[in-house]
């Protein structure tokens, strides 16, 4: 996975996991379900936007702007 920034919000560095939320279904298939992911900051519960694959999810988190980088 793309290495992460730091939450835009908090600034944690440590504590930012990534995500999975099975969505479905998609496709108009009984049973096709898809999967999408997300970089999740553990100490203030920032969720970044929601990606196809994790390294997705991380280019999207690192391009946020928050409150710990002078937004808010």
């Amino acid at each position: 996975m793309t290495e992460r920034k730091g939450c835009p919000f908090c600034g944690e560095k440590e504590e930012l996991v990534a995500v999975e939320l099975v969505v479905g279904p998609v496709g108009g298939g009984e049973g096709d379900y898809g999967e999408r992911k997300a970089v999740e900051c553990q100490n203030c519960g920032a969720l970044g936007p929601w990606g196809d694959t994790f390294t997705e999810a991380a280019e999207a988190w690192n391009k946020r702007l928050g409150a710990a980088e002078g937004r808010g």
